[in-house]
């Protein structure tokens, strides 16, 4: 399977229609990071090429993409289908590849995510995301979001896997949130680029969700 770079202007990745009656309702929007505050194709490779690596070193032989993507189960995110298959936790999964994978210096300053981050100016701004804090911190530096003392703009509070050793979709991840807003369930809108660990989770637990995902290629982040 080839991979192509490709170019993508704002409209092209962001949702530009968001029903305005539901918006009127929401009083906390909840960012995922990974695939969605960023969007780069060429770190969605090279993320996907780490889960390979990793998978290689675990069966002590080397495996190509192909192969990878044929052990893959749609319906489950990269991890979690590595965990499935190597029988190691998630979370020690996704640490490992965290601890020996930079993701933040193929992140570039985005003003124009900023820009469309800063218009919801009637809402609050959750980040809840399965990067670690240190990589979630450094990445939204790097994309050039604010910081005030030791809060990154325009976000409330950021939730990484490491607050709880939890990872999304797990459903105590939803419910804390709620339980920190004291909001109703319907004035909280999940953004995010997966559906297994975004969308479908939010919706379960009653809270609203918008998908974006423009890869050129399918990447559960």
């Amino acid at each position: 399977m080839t991979f192509k770079k490709t170019k993508m202007k704002l409209s092209n990745f962001w949702p530009v229609f968001i029903n305005k009656l539901i918006l009127k309702k929401i009083r906390y929007i909840i960012w995922d990071f990974d695939g969605t505050l960023w969007q780069s194709n060429q770190l969605g490779y090279k993320l996907k090429l780490q889960f390979i690596k990793y998978l290689s070193n675990h069966l002590s032989k080397p495996i190509t993409e192909a192969e990878f993507d044929k052990l893959i189960k749609s319906n489950y995110n990269w991890s979690q289908n590595l965990a499935q298959i190597t029988k190691i936790p998630e979370l020690n999964i996704v640490d490992k590849i965290d601890s020996t994978f930079n993701k933040t210096k193929f992140l570039k300053k985005n003003s124009k995510i900023i820009k469309f981050v800063y218009q919801f100016s009637n809402q609050k701004h959750i980040i809840l995301s399965n990067s670690s804090h240190g990589q979630l911190i450094a990445g939204l530096k790097k994309i050039g979001f604010p910081q005030r003392q030791n809060q990154i703009l325009p976000f409330e509070k950021i939730i990484s896997r490491d607050t709880f050793n939890l990872l999304k979709p797990s459903q105590k991840l939803f419910k804390y949130i709620n339980q920190y807003t004291g909001a109703k369930k319907q004035q909280h809108l999940v953004i995010g680029d997966s559906y297994n660990n975004d969308i479908n989770p939010a919706k379960k637990y009653g809270f609203n969700a918008i998908h974006i995902n423009n890869f050129k290629k399918k990447f559960s982040l």
